[in-house]
């Protein structure tokens, strides 16, 4: 089977330092937001990417970053979305562009419906307004690996395969090379999403599109 996938991606991160705002609010927090795609591949065993272009149109940041924001292709089942059914409110856009529906602590987000041609806005997740520690004032427990988009990615309690991961900030790239994937799980889907694997204690925000061939 032969598809062309095109997909959007978007990520936003935003922090507030430590005494910023008046005790009890003094503590410092971050919101992380970024789109989460994915491609129905059918438990195909070889998989063929060709053509590949990723277009960034949209890049800020107020400070260097020390970690650019990557794009990461991964391959697995429909369930790895329990990642995100964690102990922290969130928000999320139901491809509609609109951030219109809270998930409460511990529930569950609904399934994110794959798509080869995405034309409306892509599935979005936010976590807003999260203190960076769990232990503030000792500051000894990072939040961030368990409240952060990109866990999807970074988690090693999910099972998955990544395949590629393709910095995406303020440039385009397209090859000519095919990527070749094998699918030694019979994974159902390839996901597409763009993180950070820290917090960059600045303002950021990337947006772009990617475009490839895929065969199976």
């Amino acid at each position: 089977m032969l598809i062309n996938v095109s997909h959007a991606f978007i990520f936003t991160q935003s922090f507030r330092r430590e005494n910023e705002l008046p005790a009890p609010d003094h503590f410092s927090r971050y919101t992380e937001t970024a789109s989460i795609t994915k491609v129905n591949i059918e438990k195909a065993r070889n998989l063929k990417i060709s053509n590949p272009l990723f277009m960034t149109y949209y890049f800020r940041s107020k400070l260097a970053l020390e970690n650019p924001v990557q794009l990461a292709f991964l391959l697995a089942n429909e369930n790895i979305e329990s990642v995100y059914n964690d102990d922290f409110d969130k928000i999320i856009d139901p491809n509609i562009g609109i951030f219109n529906t809270l998930i409460s602590a511990n529930s569950d987000i609904p399934q994110i419906a794959p798509e080869a041609l995405q034309t409306n806005f892509p599935f979005r997740i936010n976590y807003k307004e999260i203190p960076e520690f769990a232990d503030f004032p000792a500051n000894s427990q990072n939040n961030y690996l368990e409240a952060t988009t990109g866990k999807i990615v970074l988690s090693r309690k999910v099972k998955k395969q990544l395949v590629g991961v393709y910095i995406v900030q303020s440039n385009t790239f397209s090859s000519t090379e095919e990527i070749l994937i094998e699918n030694t799980n019979d994974y159902e889907f390839l996901y597409i999403v763009p993180f950070l694997p820290k917090i960059q204690q600045t303002e950021i925000a990337v947006a772009g599109r990617v475009n490839f061939t895929l065969e199976y």
